[in-house]
């Protein structure tokens, strides 16, 4: 009876499971060693990110990837056994203005590699890598000041259909307002 507790209802929520609770429902929805088996290790291929919005400024943001779970496959290869290359985990980051129903800026952000010992780029399986990327916040097109604003950055996965995160209503200050000087118009 205990058995049948509510699965998950996103991949987000897949992946933030302890292995234990992973593990239980493998065995609710498989029928098979092999089964179980592959959905495990497609399970654990699931990315659990956390995002980070920092240095918030009128004319950019800083956003924090970091893996909170392991990669566990080297260079970070997504679980897509019916596709015919090997793919990496690589997100879109999309800062927009949700209530005007716009997009400001998307920016594509791949994990920071390491360097293994022969001084290659590479993620190691086990790693929980990072990423840092600032965005820029691009100013009226009519050449007017902003004013104070909310905005919104959504991360979203190129890899995993429906995989994203969100943080909502980010305070972005009013630009400085540039200096008055007492200047003589010239007539």
């Amino acid at each position: 009876k205990g058995k049948n507790k509510a699965l998950p209802s996103t991949l987000q929520d897949l992946a933030r499971l302890p292995p234990k609770e992973v593990e239980r429902i493998a065995s609710i929805v498989t029928d098979s060693s092999a089964s179980r088996n592959s959905f495990l290790k497609a399970a654990s291929a699931i990315p659990n990110v956390d995002v980070n919005v920092t240095d918030i400024t009128a004319l950019s943001i800083t956003v924090r990837l970091s893996r909170r779970n392991p990669v566990t496959t080297r260079d970070c290869k997504v679980y897509a056994p019916l596709f015919p290359k090997p793919q990496t985990e690589g997100y879109f980051v999309v800062l927009a203005d949700s209530a005007k129903d716009e997009i400001l800026a998307v920016k594509r952000v791949g994990w920071s590699a390491g360097k293994d010992k022969q001084g290659k780029n590479t993620i190691a399986m086990g790693s929980r890598p990072t990423s840092r990327s600032v965005i820029k916040i691009p100013g009226p097109e009519d050449g007017r000041q902003w004013a104070e604003r909310k905005l919104d950055v959504f991360v979203i996965s190129d890899a995993y259909l429906g995989l994203k995160w969100e943080v909502k209503g980010l305070e972005i200050p009013a630009p400085p307002r540039p200096a008055v000087d007492d200047v003589k118009e010239k007539k």
